[in-house]
């Protein structure tokens, strides 16, 4: 019993295998059948498509599929392609091409190509092809022959190129209407109006101020009625929402019964123009206005200064008519001092064609003369000729009162600063004669005194004796500064070219004696001669260096470099003293100011610069003449 029970499993495990291997084998047959007919139909299909051809290509990159009539159009049969690879098949060239986008298909992303095969042009789209498992297993690719497409569109764009060529090259908005005008095709704007890119029935609406559109209609309607040109002036919406002005011309394109098939036209911004014409306008007004509002008196004549037109301010100041003024009329207004030389300057400058500004004066319709300011500009033509002069008179007679008050005080106060001036070099010079005497006796009373009571004399008694005779000669050597500086101040400049190289090694032999016991490094350039009185630069240097080297500590070695720092206007000459204490700088004390006073005399300059322990000097020449 158990034996049969065994044995009747295994024969139900055996039953149903063998069911499932026939069910799937029917399952096998029926899908090879319907991928058959699947086949055909694709075949079938291919074969009806006019002028394509149809690609399968695997996985391997060889053609499965070829087939279509676009084939033999491209120079192949499908033995050629199939089971070859594509760059086998259809040669390296082409074939490196076409793999590329093959490959990119099998990555799951579809192409579309034209290319060129035997003189004809295709359009070939590929795309993946999955199996039921999701994956790709090759690629289908159609291929339509566009050729005769190809030479339509290339004439179509030759011709829109022409037309496009035209429409840039002219300054003219290009429109197209519809036979009956309702609606309008196209319209190239030019920033000037609003482009329309697509047929509009609102084009009036769009383009026509509500004032505009019954003349326009009415033009229309006529031009419809008798398919003749329309032509018409008028206001229109800019694109930049203002109104403007504009000129329209169309012209009807009629087929060979004479219908209309559309209208061409054209239009004109002729905005500025309008806007040109009224500005002109209110310019002729606002002239008219202004002229006779401003205080000055205006004046238009010929070039040979025959007047032809006053404004009303010269009439109401001369108390001459217009026809009094005109011509030469006006000279009878002018000072009789005056009057020849303004008409002689007058032609001169319609002659020259310059602009002429003088001061003369003008009687007052009262008798009295006024000084006025004179400006006349003459108006030319393109061929440079005076055609028209026009003029106007300012009234500066107050100006000139003033001025003239305003001289002779400065005259006045001139002469007294140089009366000062002199009193004080006279003061400075008596007073340095007056202080040197009795500063030479002082030296002598007190060397005496010294001598007499040497023996009586302790250490600190004999540095006292010291410091007053040092203070004594140092106030005696002042006082003789004082009287030098007077003098320089008087004497009247002589300038000449002087060698600076030479002036300043004198110089610093002539301070060698009040630098005793300081050690100073000299540097000395090449300078240039310049134009100058000696004596004064001679002084200006001997300050300059005397004031700046008192200031280096005595324990230390003074470096001092004098160069020329520039060659060309103006001439520098760079003068650097180190090292200094420079919190005991006074740039306002007597030797800087001294140097810099006597600079400005010779219309030179002195500047002078601390930094840190260095003084820097620069003096400044206007011209260098060697």
């Amino acid at each position: 019993m158990i034996g049969g029970v065994r044995r009747w499993k295994r024969f139900r495990r055996l039953l149903r295998d063998v069911g499932e291997r026939l069910w799937y084998a029917i399952l096998q047959a029926r899908a090879e059948h319907t991928l058959r007919e699947s086949e055909q139909r694709l075949r079938t299909l291919i074969r009806s498509l006019p002028g394509s051809a149809v690609f399968v290509v695997d996985q391997h990159l060889k053609y499965v599929i070829a087939q279509g009539e676009g084939l033999a159009a491209a120079g192949y049969r499908p033995e050629d392609l199939l089971g070859r690879r594509v760059a086998e098949a259809i040669g390296p060239v082409q074939g490196t091409s076409h793999e590329a986008k093959y490959r990119r298909a099998l990555d799951g992303e579809g192409f579309e190509v034209e290319h060129a095969e035997h003189g004809r042009t295709f359009l070939t789209r590929g795309v993946p092809l999955s199996n039921a498992a999701g994956g790709i297993d090759g690629v289908l690719a159609l291929s339509y022959d566009i050729t005769e497409r190809k030479h339509t569109e290339e004439a179509l764009q030759a011709s829109e190129r022409r037309l496009q060529l035209f429409v840039s090259a002219s300054s003219d908005i290009v429109y197209r209407m519809s036979p009956d005008w309702h609606e309008m095709y196209s319209l190239e704007g030019k920033g000037i109006l609003a482009d329309t890119r697509h047929p509009s029935s609102i084009w009036l609406e769009t383009y026509i101020p509500d004032s505009e559109t019954d003349a326009v209609q009415a033009t229309v309607r006529e031009a419809v009625r008798t398919r003749r040109m329309f032509e018409l002036e008028h206001r229109i919406r800019r694109a930049d929402g203002t109104v403007g002005w504009a000129f329209s011309r169309a012209v009807p394109l009629l087929d060979e019964r004479g219908g209309v098939v559309e209208w061409f036209g054209t239009t004109s911004d002729i905005t500025g123009r309008k806007r040109a014409e009224a500005a002109l306008q209110a310019s002729e007004e606002r002239f008219r206005t202004v002229v006779n509002l401003v205080p000055d008196l205006l004046w238009q004549s010929e070039p040979d200064g025959t007047i032809v037109w006053y404004n009303q301010r010269w009439q109401e100041f001369t108390g001459q008519t217009l026809e009094q003024a005109l011509g030469w009329g006006w000279t009878d207004a002018i000072h009789l001092e005056d009057r020849e030389g303004l008409v002689q300057r007058y032609r001169q400058a319609a002659e020259t064609g310059e602009p002429l500004q003088q001061e003369h004066r003008i009687r007052r319709h009262d008798g009295e003369y006024r000084w006025f300011q004179i400006y006349m500009v003459p108006l030319k033509d393109a061929l440079g000729q005076v055609i028209q002069i026009y003029g106007a008179a300012s009234d500066i007679h107050a100006l000139r009162t003033a001025n003239a008050l305003l001289e002779a005080r400065v005259e006045d106060r001139t002469q007294r600063l140089t009366d000062l001036n002199s009193e004080l070099r006279a003061l400075a010079t008596v007073s340095s004669q007056q202080l040197s005497e009795p500063l030479r006796r002082l030296r002598g009373f007190l060397q005496l005194l010294e001598r007499r009571i040497a023996s009586h004399l302790d250490d600190k008694t004999r540095h006292y004796f010291d410091l007053m005779q040092a203070d004594a000669q140092q106030a005696e050597r002042l006082a003789e500064d004082f009287k030098g500086l007077a003098y320089l101040e008087q004497r009247e400049l002589k300038s000449t070219l002087v060698p600076l190289l030479p002036l300043v090694m004198q110089v610093r032999s002539d301070l060698a004696p009040r630098l005793s016991g300081q050690t100073v490094q000299w540097n000395i350039g090449d300078l240039p001669a310049v134009r100058g009185d000696a004596m004064l630069l001679r002084q200006v240097f001997t300050e300059v260096f005397h004031h700046i080297l008192k200031r280096v500590p005595a324990y230390q070695k003074a470096q001092v470099e004098v160069k020329l720092r520039s060659a060309v206007e103006p001439v520098v000459i760079g003068i650097a003293v180190s090292p200094v204490r420079a919190v005991l700088m006074d740039l306002s004390g007597d030797g800087v100011a001294t140097a810099r006073r006597l600079m400005q005399r010779q219309g030179g300059q002195l500047t002078v610069d601390v930094q840190d322990d260095q003084v820097d000097v620069r003096i400044h020449w206007a011209v260098q003449l060697d």
